[in-house]
């Protein structure tokens, strides 16, 4: 990101001590992502998930699935995620579940998609 661009972006309002304490147990710095297009897929899906990164490091993601789906109750423990703009794909493990937000371990190596 340009210096300039990044000396002009607004001003956060400072973490939450909860959010203070996950960070400090995080093994890798997260990259934050704007608009970000992912798929999140599996066997049993005929179609993969839209959804979108929220952030992401070497050792995991956070997404938002698509407003069309309810929540991320409905993604199994274990899939694909698919990296549309890079052409990247990756095995997962839900970590956490909010809403329509979810949190992500790789458990495997990032791959072109096929």
């Amino acid at each position: 990101m340009p210096l300039l661009k990044f000396l002009k972006r607004e001003k956060k309002p400072a973490p939450s001590p909860q959010q203070r304490a996950g960070a400090s147990r995080r093994m890798a710095v997260r990259k934050p992502q704007r608009l970000v297009e992912g798929i999140a897929e599996w066997p049993t899906m005929l179609y993969g998930r839209r959804c979108a990164l929220k952030d992401i490091s070497s050792t995991g993601a956070r997404i938002e699935l698509a407003e069309d789906d309810t929540n991320a109750s409905r993604l199994p423990n274990e899939f694909t995620l698919r990296i549309v703009p890079d052409g990247k794909k990756v095995a997962c493990a839900v970590v956490w579940r909010r809403g329509r937000l979810a949190g992500l371990r790789f458990i495997g190596p990032m791959k072109d998609m096929d």
